[in-house]
């Protein structure tokens, strides 16, 4: 009850604003899963490209996820690159350029049957 409580004080989000998707997935699919850390700095296009690349490598999920992670972690401090951040910062009117530092939690998943 005490993390609760500390939860709504710190004003971050409760477990009930959480979403659930059901996505149908097929062998060769890969599943890529994150925070706001993850798509605040990459957007889609650029995570798909770094995974279309490692499976083209026969890279395994952990090693892809390091690719990603890197990437994202460069783009977070990056003060001049627009991100997706960045972008919904100035369609809401703020003059904002960059990455967004946060924490990065996410998971590569390789489907097979």
């Amino acid at each position: 009850m005490e993390q609760l409580m500390a939860l709504r004080e710190s004003k971050g989000d409760l477990p009930s604003t959480g979403q659930v998707f059901i996505v149908t997935v097929a062998p060769g699919d890969v599943v890529v899963t994150g925070t706001d850390g993850l798509f605040d700095n990459l957007y889609n296009k650029e995570i798909a490209v770094v995974v279309a690349d490692a499976a083209r490598d026969g890279l395994s999920p952990d090693a892809t996820a390091q690719k990603i992670a890197a990437f994202a972690r460069l783009r977070s401090l990056d003060r001049k690159q627009q991100t997706p951040f960045s972008t919904a910062a100035q369609e809401a009117g703020y003059s904002y350029y960059g990455g967004k530092l946060d924490d990065l939690t996410f998971f590569v998943s390789y489907v097979s049957f």
